[in-house]
């Protein structure tokens, strides 16, 4: 993922989260960060989808995923977690954190497929007023 890549980042942003978008200056702004990582998912030259995260010390943390509309039901954001995950593990990370919207069954889903467990509840925590389930994943000791 590059500055290169912001504008389609938007225009699946608005695709995939309407009601909470992310803006070109919130891309921008974290991809020189040193903690961040991200990944866009390709295909035939066109971005379907993406995967935005922070990796700090020994713990990361999932900021967004996100398959277009149209391309969901492949096992792609499966794939990209899938990726992620290994590369963690790979650099012995002891710990990965998300935040998903507590009404999210299919995120839910594929977090819990992958070990992962509810630990609290965000209030509010989306713009909206939504909750968020924040959820971990134990990776090991790092």
């Amino acid at each position: 993922m590059d500055v290169g890549d912001v504008d389609q980042l938007v225009a699946a942003e608005l695709r995939c989260f309407p009601e909470d978008p992310w803006t070109g200056d919130a891309f921008s702004s974290i991809l020189s960060l040193p903690a961040f990582h991200g990944v866009v998912l390709e295909e035939a030259g066109r971005l379907i989808g993406y995967l935005v995260a922070w990796e700090i010390i020994d713990e990361g943390e999932l900021l967004n995923i996100a398959i277009l509309p149209e391309e969901r039901g492949r096992g792609l954001g499966r794939g990209l977690l899938k990726n992620w995950l290994k590369r963690l593990r790979e650099q012995r990370f002891r710990a990965v954190f998300l935040d998903v919207r507590d009404d999210n069954q299919p995120a839910i889903a594929l977090y819990e497929s992958f070990g992962f467990e509810v630990v609290g509840k965000r209030k509010g925590y989306y713009s909206n007023g939504e909750d968020a389930l924040e959820m971990m994943l134990a990776l090991g000791d790092g």
